[in-house]
């Protein structure tokens, strides 16, 4: 599986939690690690690991077309798109944001 800023930069710019870059395109992404748990656990060990990410899409114009891939691109690396929340938008910078829930299982090795 690729890894989650390999899928998201196959679509547009990315970095964990803030895009640092001095000059932002019109179009980018950010994620952070919300939350990880045992998905299955048998004989006392965990069998598998569910990990919720929080994607935000940053957009100044029609981000439609962007979405779209996306979403693709996270279903096609092996992640779940559990939710697309609220969009706002933010006065001061022009960007609309975006936010996604997604899911990704890891089975352990052993």
């Amino acid at each position: 599986m690729a890894t989650l800023l390999e899928t998201l930069t196959s679509v547009v710019p990315a970095e964990r939690n803030i895009y640092t870059a001095k000059s932002k395109p019109r179009q980018y992404c950010t994620f952070m690690r919300v939350l990880e748990q045992a998905a299955l656990s048998a004989d006392d060990e965990e069998k598998s690991t569910q990990r919720i990410w929080r994607v935000t899409l940053f957009s100044k114009g029609d981000y439609e077309a962007t979405l779209t891939a996306l979403k693709t691109a996270l279903k096609a690396a092996g992640y779940y798109v559990n939710s697309i929340d609220a969009e706002q938008l933010d006065e001061e910078t022009g960007y609309t944001f975006i936010p996604l829930t997604i899911e990704e299982l890891i089975e352990s090795e052993v």
